[in-house]
C-alpha cells in the first residue's frame, strides 16, 4: 500500500467535504418546502362593535372583544405521497384597533379543519366576506382573541392539486400543518405576537382532519417541539371513518335517516381510490350504475356544492340505492372486511394512539350524518390505550330533531363549549 503525503491527505479530506455537503444541499432542495407563504391578500375587516350587533341579546361571555381581520393566503403542503404541491387557507387576526385594550397580544393559534365541501372553488375566505363577518370563526373565535388558520385542503379552493383526497388523514394533517407554518410566517412579518399555545379545532370532516393533525403532531418530537399544542375540541366529527361508513351504508343508522350517506360515500370512495393507486376501481362502472358511471367522477369535486348536489339527480335518494351501485359492490362492502374501501377506511381511522393534550369531543346524540356513537368509539379506544384526556359532551336537548340540520346546529353550542375549555389553557 501507498503511503499519501500530509497535503494529499488534506486534499483528499477537504474534496470529501465539498461533496458531502453539496450532496446533502441537493437533498435538501429536492425535499418539499412546505408551510411556506405564497401570497397574501386581506380581504375583511371587521370591528368589535359590528360582531356585537351578531351577537346582541346573548349574554356578556359571548361578547366579542376584538377586531378581527380577514387574511387569504396560498402557501405551499404536499400531496398524499409526499410531493410538492399548494393549497389555498384563510387567517383571521384579531386586534384591538377599535376595541382598544381589552384584546391585546400575544394571542394564542387554533388550527382549524373545515367542512366537507365538493365545490372544487370553496375557499373559506370567500365563505367569510360573503356572510359580513357573521361566521363562527369570527364570532366565536377570533372576536374572542383567537389567531384562527384554516385550510381549503389539497385539490380545493385555490390549490393546484389534482384531486381531493376526502378523509385521507395524513394529506388533512399535512395541510393544516403547513397553513398555520405559513400564518406564523405572515404574523412575523406584520410584527403580531403569538403566545406559542396552540389548540386545535374543526367541525365534520374538520373533526377528522383537526384528530388526525393532533395525532401527527403528538406522536412526532420534531412536531411536538415546533407546536406546543395545549388542548384540542372536535365538533361532529368521524374519527372512525370505517364504523361512520359501515353503520350508514344503508341510508340510515342507529340514530335516523341520513340523506348525505350516499354523497358522503361517493365522494370518499372517488378520493381514496385516486389516493391508493385505483384499488377500489378500474373503472367507474365497477362500483357505480349508469347513468351514474358515467358521470360521478367530475363532481367530486366539482362545479356544486352539498346543497347543490342534494337537490339534482347525480345523488340518489336513499330508497334508491339499488340504482346506484353495482350491487355485488354494494354487498360486498358490508361483509368482507377485505374489501378494498374498506380497508382504505381502515388506514384513516384516528383510533391508534392517546391523545395527551386535552381533548373535547362534542356532538349531539340526535346527529344522523355522524352520530355521537362516534365520539363514544373514539374515547373507548383511547382509554384502552391509556390517555385520560379525553371528553365526550352531547348538546342535544329535548328541542333537537333528528335530520340534517341538527348536524349543522352542534357547531356554535360546542364552539361556546370548546372555547371555555380552551380559554383554561390560554
Amino acid at each position: 500500500m501507498f503511503l499519501l503525503s500530509k497535503k494529499k491527505q488534506i486534499f483528499y479530506m477537504l474534496v470529501s467535504i465539498v461533496l458531502a455537503s453539496v450532496f446533502f444541499q441537493v437533498a435538501a432542495d429536492a425535499a418539499p418546502q412546505r408551510g411556506v407563504l405564497i401570497d397574501r391578500k386581506f380581504r375583511a375587516f371587521y370591528t368589535q362593535k359590528q360582531i356585537a350587533d351578531f351577537l346582541a341579546g346573548e349574554e356578556p361571555s359571548q361578547q366579542p372583544k376584538c377586531d378581527v381581520r380577514v387574511v387569504e393566503l396560498a402557501y405551499r403542503t404536499i400531496g398524499v405521497n409526499g410531493e410538492p404541491t399548494t393549497a389555498s387557507g384563510v387567517l383571521l387576526i384579531p386586534s384591538g384597533t377599535t376595541s382598544g385594550t381589552s384584546c391585546t397580544g400575544p394571542y394564542p393559534l387554533i388550527g382549524w379543519g373545515r367542512q366537507t365541501t365538493p365545490r372544487r372553488t370553496s375557499k373559506q375566505a370567500n365563505d367569510i366576506v360573503d356572510s359580513k363577518g357573521d361566521y363562527p370563526l369570527v364570532t366565536r373565535l377570533a372576536a374572542q382573541g383567537y389567531m384562527v388558520a384554516s385550510t381549503d385542503y389539497v385539490g380545493l379552493g385555490g390549490s393546484n392539486y389534482k384531486f381531493h383526497p376526502h378523509l385521507h388523514a395524513v394529506s388533512e394533517a399535512s395541510a393544516l400543518i403547513d397553513v398555520m407554518r405559513a400564518s406564523r410566517q405572515l404574523l412575523h412579518r406584520l410584527k403580531t405576537p403569538l403566545s406559542g399555545k396552540l389548540m386545535l379545532s374543526g367541525f365534520s370532516q374538520g373533526g377528522h382532519a383537526g384528530l388526525a393533525t393532533q395525532r401527527e403532531i403528538e406522536t412526532n418530537l420534531e412536531l411536538s417541539d415546533e407546536f406546543q399544542l395545549s388542548a384540542a375540541g372536535y365538533i361532529s366529527g368521524p374519527y372512525s371513518i370505517s364504523q361512520l361508513f359501515i353503520d350508514s351504508w344503508k341510508g340510515r343508522n342507529s340514530v335516523g335517516e341520513n340523506p348525505l350517506a350516499p354523497l358522503l360515500a361517493t365522494y370518499t370512495i372517488i378520493g381514496m381510490n385516486r389516493t391508493y393507486g385505483g384499488n377500489i376501481y378500474a373503472d367507474t362502472i365497477q362500483v357505480f350504475k349508469e347513468p351514474y358511471a358515467d358521470q360521478v367522477e367530475q363532481f367530486y369535486p366539482g362545479k356544486l356544492g352539498l346543497v347543490g348536489l342534494l337537490r339534482s339527480d347525480i345523488v340518489p335518494s336513499i330508497d334508491k340505492l339499488g340504482d346506484y351501485f353495482q350491487a355485488g359492490f354494494y354487498s360486498d362492502f358490508l361483509k368482507n372486511v377485505k374489501n378494498p374501501f374498506r380497508v382504505d377506511l381502515a388506514r384513516n381511522d384516528l383510533l391508534n394512539w392517546a391523545p395527551v393534550a386535552p381533548t373535547l369531543l362534542c356532538g349531539s346524540s340526535k346527529d344522523p350524518v355522524i352520530p355521537l356513537k362516534n365520539a363514544y368509539t373514539a374515547l373507548a379506544a383511547f382509554k384502552k390505550r391509556g390517555s385520560q384526556s379525553v371528553t365526550v359532551i352531547d348538546i342535544a336537548n329535548a328541542a333537537s330533531s333528528v335530520d340534517i340540520i341538527e348536524h349543522l346546529l352542534t357547531v356554535e353550542p360546542c364552539l361556546i363549549k370548546i372555547r371555555s375549555e380552551f380559554d383554561k389553557q390560554r
